[in-house]
């Protein structure tokens, strides 16, 4: 369940980017449910439920 809910929470966020203008095919979301906790909480704590945004540098010969 909690892997269920987790990716939904990814796929939301994504959907928030792309609908601000960020290209679907640069976008992916994964869920990871509880198995990468923060370090230091427990699995379980609201802390937990977050999610994370990288930007990734375009391939160099994309750049420019």
């Amino acid at each position: 369940m909690n892997d269920r809910l987790s990716q939904a929470r990814a796929d939301k966020a994504a959907a928030f980017l792309v609908s601000k203008g960020i290209p679907a095919a640069r976008v992916i979301a994964v869920g990871r449910g509880p198995r990468e906790p923060l370090p230091n909480l427990a699995p379980t704590d609201q802390a937990n439920r977050r999610v994370q945004v990288r930007r990734l540098n375009p391939p160099s010969d994309q750049a420019g």
